[in-house]
């Protein structure tokens, strides 16, 4: 117990002199093992990242806890979460996944009470950085380079034929993935959400390079409120087109209902009205709008309209 004692002393007199420079220095330890887990992971699979991480958290941990008013959150969720960990290990046996998992949550749910408490210390040059070191590894997907973990799938060559010939096709379960249990008798829809296009570059999913960019376009919102320059305008709306050519549609999803129950609680009846007619006359006329975006990323944003309008079930 000494030896922890003296750790946490030893962690405590660091944190009050230089507790500012760690802030940055946590921001950029991750941001550079995640960078070159990707490069190495495009070539051999070896988690770089994952053990990366196990050796930041135990002193990332400590520093998030002191002098924070939220200590005792921070203590509840990760404290949770490992005992939830070490109950699916007895349960379900034990996996490294289980352990990858409660890293994972912990990690999210440490940094953000860490900056939550130590905000003003984050050099905002460092999300600038961010944004140029994420978008090289998304990059790589304009030069045909993708992430070859993700185990992409080429669907373009069935736009054009008719969905409902589809249902029992051979050619269709030929390039299916073949870990995807497929009922294709059960409804002719569910081919909608097969028929997708991925851009990743060397991120391992193009979900993590969407909410990346979707996290920037925020960012670059809130500094235009604050300085209104046309510069941040530029970055955000670069930002968007990103996260909408990675393909996946989780973090637009977000942002539509993020602004109707803005619109709606704030009473902006007209605005919200607008959008409302806007999202019905993408429903009435989606058929037709899938034809026109077949063979292109934006074809399964309006499936999603689709799937939504006529088989809600097949939403994650």
């Amino acid at each position: 117990m000494k030896g922890v004692s003296r750790i946490i002393n030893l962690t405590e007199k660091l944190i009050d002199e230089h507790g500012s420079v760690l802030v940055n220095n946590f921001f950029w330890f991750f941001i550079i093992s995640f960078c070159i887990d990707r490069i190495i992971n495009y070539f051999i699979h070896f988690p770089f990242f994952v053990i990366s991480a196990i050796i930041i958290f135990p002193f990332l941990f400590l520093t998030a806890r002191y002098k924070n008013p939220d200590k005792r959150k921070l203590y509840l969720l990760v404290f949770s979460f490992l005992i939830i960990t070490v109950i699916n290990s007895i349960v379900f046996l034990f996996r490294v996944k289980n352990i990858s998992d409660f890293l994972f949550i912990g990690l999210f749910i440490t940094i953000y009470f860490y900056y939550r408490n130590n905000i003003n210390h984050l050099n905002i040059s460092n999300i600038y950085l961010f944004f140029v070191l994420i978008l090289f590894l998304f990059s790589f997907t304009f030069f045909n380079i993708n992430s070859n973990s993700i185990g992409n799938t080429e669907y373009t060559t069935l736009f054009n034929w008719d969905i409902n010939s589809l249902v029992n096709s051979d050619q269709i379960k030929e390039i299916t993935p073949k870990n995807e249990n497929i009922k294709w008798e059960s409804n002719p829809m569910d081919i909608l959400e097969y028929l997708r296009i991925y851009h990743n570059g060397l991120f391992r999913l193009p979900h993590v390079a969407s909410y990346f960019f979707g996290f920037l376009v925020l960012f670059f919102a809130f500094q235009y409120q604050k300085k209104k320059k046309v510069f941040h305008i530029a970055l955000m709306i670069l930002s968007l087109a990103f996260c909408i050519y990675t393909g996946s549609r989780a973090v637009l999803a977000a942002f539509v209902l993020s602004i109707i129950i803005f619109l709606f609680k704030r009473k902006y009846i007209i605005h919200f009205t607008l959008l409302i007619a806007v999202l019905l006359l993408l429903a009435i006329s989606n058929e037709y709008i899938l034809q026109l975006t077949k063979d292109t990323v934006f074809y399964q944003y309006f499936a999603l309209v689709q799937t939504t309008v006529e088989n809600f079930t097949r939403l994650s």
